[in-house]
């Protein structure tokens, strides 16, 4: 498989690649704000600034110019989170997640970064989550949507709007290229 993970902040010196990658991104995971009520302000806001003053990235996976999985990711003092996490179907069980988990590693600088899970697809995740030793922490009501639970690993959250984590399986690959 023709298999390559970009750093969209190598792009950041073409203000016209820049935008193709961070639209295009922002089209295969869109449909999270179906489930994260301020996803558009996060992704646009704190993740656009965060990648321009260094302490936010984006990995992507390209494999037959398709995009076949994303990371995004938040590193400060403070706060080392994988806040998106996501391989679409048609890539799974290609080592992709694993790669973009390891390549998050090295970005945070850390084995050990804070992630969650919606409660109701932990089980999709555990594998993962098992193979690099993640440890559950916490489980929150009502964190990003009410009436639903989100799960910690590695660490907890601030109960603080606005630090969006995201985590997700998707369905449909989007033609990059």
């Amino acid at each position: 498989m023709n298999i390559s993970n970009i750093k969209i902040s190598n792009s950041l010196t073409s203000p016209e690649e820049f935008d193709f990658y961070f639209e295009t991104i922002y089209q295969t995971i869109s449909q999270l704000k179906e489930d994260y009520p301020d996803f558009n302000n996060w992704y646009y806001k704190k993740v656009r600034d965060g990648i321009i003053d260094g302490s936010r990235e984006i990995i992507f996976t390209v494999a037959w110019n398709y995009i076949a999985g994303v990371a995004i990711l938040k590193k400060e003092k403070r706060e080392k989170k994988i806040c998106t996490l996501r391989v679409f179907d048609n890539f799974q069980r290609n080592g992709i997640g694993k790669k973009l988990v390891i390549e998050s590693f090295d970005y945070l600088h850390t084995e050990e970064p804070l992630i969650t899970v919606p409660s109701l697809k932990e089980h999709q995740f555990q594998k993962m989550f098992n193979f690099f030793g993640f440890k559950k922490r916490d489980e929150l009501s009502n964190y990003y949507s009410f009436g639903k639970k989100e799960v910690t690993f590695n660490g907890s959250l601030e109960w603080e709007k606005g630090s969006s984590l995201l985590l997700t399986l998707s369905h449909d690959p989007l033609l990059l290229f």
